[in-house]
């Protein structure tokens, strides 16, 4: 006897598999997307915040006098600053610490942080420290730079320097900032109190090596560093807001300029 009542379910038809197929491939598409998008803005994010840690600590150790545990002397004979290996560190009293120098590379992950000495003002028991100007001869310590890799390897794309002296400012041109020991200085200081160091610079190009550091170093009023990961940018301004020692973080829009 025949009847369709008992008749077994046919299923799906392959047309009917093909779509759904299509749809799941879509959606897993988007959501994909969707979370390495997420990743790779936290993963900007963090980058730029832990940079922005980096110079604030760097600001806080030049403050601190904090630059490094290896035994180093210093030494001004013949007119130029040598640093022989060995020997306790800042016991020649013809040289002081001055701070630290960033050293960056254009669209380059890479820089190199570097201590910086100078000679001590002859017959004073504090020197004073001026950077760029006088017998002071700000120098680079060679056994003191280290190599750094910004985190989440972001790019330098742009670095802008307002003078703090003539008030002109440069972009994508120096490439070199840091902090130094003012210790009462008023030449080029940026505010006048109880600040204890000031914000540096040299008109030196991306790689200059240190000799045209050494002999271009002055004060700036304001720097701007520009991240980038190839997608996003921001920008670290130090300077803004009437302080040179909070590193103030920025993000751009994409296709802002910078800086």
């Amino acid at each position: 006897m025949k009847g369709g009542k008992n008749r077994q379910p046919l299923g799906y038809t392959i047309i009917e598999v093909m779509i759904v197929l299509a749809v799941s491939g879509v959606m897993f598409l988007i959501a994909a997307s969707f979370i390495n998008g997420k990743q790779a803005r936290s993963a900007f994010t963090a980058g730029v915040n832990d940079m922005a840690s980096q110079i604030q600590d760097t600001v806080e150790q030049v403050t601190d006098g904090k630059y490094s545990d290896i035994p180093l002397s210093c030494s001004t004979g013949g007119g130029n600053l040598t640093f022989p290996v060995g020997g306790a560190q800042g016991t020649n009293s013809d040289c002081v610490f001055l701070g630290k120098l960033f050293r960056f590379t254009t669209n380059s992950p890479n820089y190199t942080l570097s201590s910086l000495a100078g000679k001590r003002s002859i017959g004073d028991v504090t020197p004073t420290i001026s950077p760029g100007a006088g017998d002071v001869d700000p120098t680079i310590i060679p056994l003191l730079s280290v190599a750094q890799t910004i985190p989440q390897s972001l790019n330098v794309t742009g670095i802008s320097v307002t003078d703090a002296t003539s008030h002109a400012t440069a972009s994508n041109t120096y490439y070199v900032f840091g902090f130094a020991q003012s210790l009462g200085s008023s030449d080029g200081s940026f505010e006048a109190g109880g600040q204890t160091i000031s914000l540096i610079y040299s008109q030196a190009g991306s790689g200059a090596v240190d000799s045209a550091i050494n002999d271009h170093i002055g004060y700036a009023q304001a720097v701007t560093l520009c991240l980038s990961d190839g997608n996003q940018q921001a920008r670290l301004v130090l300077g803004g807001a009437g302080s040179q020692f909070n590193v103030d973080v920025q993000r751009l829009n994409p296709g802002a300029p910078c800086p």
